[in-house]
């Protein structure tokens, strides 16, 4: 675990650029090595990335007393964002990006020496509640602080809303036991397979199809996708052709689409793809340490029904992503 550490912190101080928001335009992966899958057409066509609502403020402080280690900010960030739109944590069966959440919501990756926890101020029923969308754009726009500016500290998030403080976000080290990695795949191996702890039905086979990548484009692209997937009316609604997330070099894009050769799978739900993109970031990227260009393809009940791709751009990336929430 402490040689995985310092590899992620040598990939983190040595590859990352500044986070900028000029406008480009996207490029499809290249060369997959993955005969079998093809992008749809025009794949981001239909896709934007969530813009703040008007009024809403996330004012981040960092404590610079308080060091964090970067990559237990990334994956417990990412877990997150995850858990934060499942229907257990709400216990609502209609998540959309407006839902008013209210309640103090706690992450903390065994391993990880960083917690988040969110709280609420106001109830669910005020005039002014605090939404899901809120507490996500808040959440981003830390992380993205912290890598913007490579300062990794204790953070406080404040969410406010025509200037009344609705919730708040910290994020803070915490003393915890570190556990060594339980792999199920060789190191060095260049594929295998993920099988979802909580439905054994869905599986994900992933392969690496290119050249090695830095950690924290992976955590950031991931972590985009997420709130892109989450920032939709019905998360059980079908995905409208893809969901892709960006790094915050601009320079590695993850793309995440509906692919049914037998018309007997499932359809592909904006809430598959973020369960997805949290259990190809623990299971593929961390716990493997394969931090590289990737193809994933996807089954359920032994039906393929969704693919993905993880692909360095080499002319830029995308202008609506979620990096260009103002700030």
């Amino acid at each position: 675990m402490k040689s995985f550490r310092f590899l992620l912190m040598v990939c983190i101080y040595y590859c990352l650029p500044l986070v900028t928001t000029d406008s480009v335009l996207v490029q499809l992966p290249q060369n997959t090595n993955a005969s079998s899958l093809t992008l749809p057409n025009n794949p981001i066509a239909n896709v934007t990335a969530p813009s703040p609502p008007r009024g809403f403020k996330a004012n981040v402080v960092l404590d610079t007393s308080a060091p964090l280690l970067p990559p237990a900010v990334y994956v417990n960030a990412i877990k997150a964002a995850a858990s934060w739109t499942e229907y257990e944590t709400w216990s609502t069966r209609d998540l959309s990006w407006d839902l008013p959440v209210t309640g103090t919501q706690t992450v903390s990756l065994a391993g990880y020496n960083v917690q988040i926890v969110f709280e609420t101020t106001q109830p669910a029923s005020s005039a002014t509640p605090c939404k899901l969308s809120y507490v996500l754009l808040g959440l981003n726009q830390a992380v993205l602080q912290m890598t913007n500016e490579k300062k990794y500290f204790a953070a406080t998030i404040t969410l406010t809303m025509q200037g009344i403080a609705v919730g708040s976000i910290s994020i803070k080290k915490t003393t915890v036991q570190i556990i060594a990695a339980n792999s199920t795949t060789a190191l060095n191996a260049d594929s295998g397979q993920i099988i979802d702890p909580s439905h054994d039905w869905f599986h994900i086979n992933w392969r690496v199809t290119g050249e090695q990548v830095g950690a924290i484009q992976i955590f950031t692209a991931v972590l985009d996708g997420i709130i892109k997937a989450a920032a939709v009316p019905d998360q059980t609604a079908e995905v409208d052709n893809s969901v892709y997330g960006v790094s915050a070099s601009r320079s590695l894009a993850i793309i995440v689409y509906e692919s049914r050769p037998d018309q007997r799978a499932r359809l592909l739900n904006y809430a598959l793809v973020i369960r997805a993109l949290q259990l190809i970031t623990m299971e593929t990227f961390v716990k493997e340490r394969k931090f590289a260009e990737c193809a994933f393809d996807m089954t359920w009940s032994g039906f393929e029904f969704a693919v993905a791709y993880v692909y360095v751009e080499l002319d830029g990336v995308v202008a609506n992503s979620t990096l260009a929430v103002e700030r």
